[in-house]
């Protein structure tokens, strides 16, 4: 029997994003994050998102100048800076403790 994954919203101004807790986890730590960035990309259903693809790119040229064309590598960056976001407000909720 399969467990119901728990998950946690990150939001950005172009939406929002219901991720896997571990997926969250995984996907922004020190070192090279590629190779868990990509399998999570593969394991989240991007279209029961409340953000699309032109969201997701607009959230993206808010961050950074990058080429925002390709809709895969644009899930894999939304999905790093949604993890680090997230790490980052619990270490800051953990500071305020």
């Amino acid at each position: 029997m399969k467990t119901e994954q728990q998950t946690a919203i990150v939001s950005f101004n172009y939406g929002e994003l219901c991720l896997p807790v571990e997926a969250l986890e995984a996907c922004h730590h020190p070192g090279p994050c590629d190779w868990d960035v990509e399998y999570w990309e593969k394991e989240i259903d991007w279209k029961s998102q409340s953000m699309d693809a032109e969201d997701i790119r607009k959230t993206l040229y808010d961050y950074s100048d990058w080429d925002v064309s390709d809709d895969l590598i644009n899930r894999q960056r939304i999905l790093w800076i949604a993890a680090g976001n997230w790490q980052d407000e619990r270490a800051e909720e953990d500071e305020d403790k």
